[in-house]
C-alpha cells in the first residue's frame, strides 16, 4: 500500500481523497473572507500532516506545504487534532520530548496537557507564535459521519494583521467553514 507521503507527490492523493475533495472548496471562501492562507491539516501517528492550503495574495511566509508534517504541540491544528484523538494517542505524544521553535512553544507535557483541556472545551484552539515567531493560528476541528474529528481547518497570518475584533470575526468564519465542512462529509451533529 503507497503512503501518504509518496500519494501526495504523484497527486494520486489529492485526487482521490475523499477529504481533500470535500473539505477543499471550503478553504476559497475562508480566504476571501478574512483574507488570510488556509490550510486542512490531519493527524499522523504524533504529527500535523498538511492535506491542502490556500494562499492569501500576497503573504506566503507560512512554514507549510502539501504533504508536510509538523509536530501536533507546536500549531493550532496539531492541538485541535490531539485533543479530540484517543486517549492513547494523546498519552503517546505528550510523553514524547518536544522541542521549542520559539520561546512560546509548549514543551512541558503538563501544561501541553491543560492546553488540550481547553482546547476541547472551547471547541478550537488558538495559538501565537509557537511554530514561526510572529505568526498566529486559529483552528476548528472538521467532524466526520461517524462522529470523529477527521481533520481540522486552520488560517494563519501575521500576528501585525491580527487584533481582537479581526480574532472574534475570524473565529465565527472558521466555525462556519469547519461546520460547512463537516456537514459535507456526513456529520449530522
Amino acid at each position: 500500500m503507497l503512503g501518504n507521503k509518496l500519494l501526495t507527490i504523484t497527486g494520486i492523493f489529492a485526487n482521490t481523497n475523499e477529504i481533500y475533495r470535500e473539505v477543499g472548496p471550503v478553504l476559497s471562501d475562508i480566504v476571501q473572507r478574512t483574507n488570510e492562507s488556509a490550510q486542512i491539516a490531519a493527524i499522523d501517528g504524533t504529527d500535523v500532516f498538511y492535506i491542502h492550503k490556500v494562499n492569501r495574495p500576497y503573504y506566503s511566509d507560512i512554514n507549510t506545504q502539501i504533504g508536510m508534517k509538523n509536530p501536533v504541540h507546536a500549531t493550532s491544528t496539531g492541538k485541535v487534532l490531539l485533543a479530540y484523538s484517543d486517549e492513547e494517542t494523546i498519552e503517546k505524544a505528550i510523553k514524547l520530548p518536544h522541542s521549542a521553535f520559539t520561546e512560546h512553544t509548549i514543551t512541558n507535557p503538563i501544561q501541553l496537557k491543560k492546553e488540550l483541556s481547553k482546547v476541547r472545551s472551547q471547541g478550537y484552539s488558538f495559538s501565537v507564535g509557537e511554530l514561526t515567531e510572529g505568526n498566529y493560528s486559529l483552528a476548528f476541528p472538521v467532524w466526520n459521519y461517524e462522529n470523529e474529528v477527521v481533520c481540522a481547518l486552520s488560517i494563519v497570518g501575521p500576528l501585525t494583521r491580527m487584533n481582537k475584533d479581526k480574532l472574534k470575526d475570524y473565529m465565527r468564519i472558521l466555525r462556519q467553514g469547519a461546520q460547512e465542512a463537516s456537514e459535507r462529509l456526513g456529520y449530522d451533529g
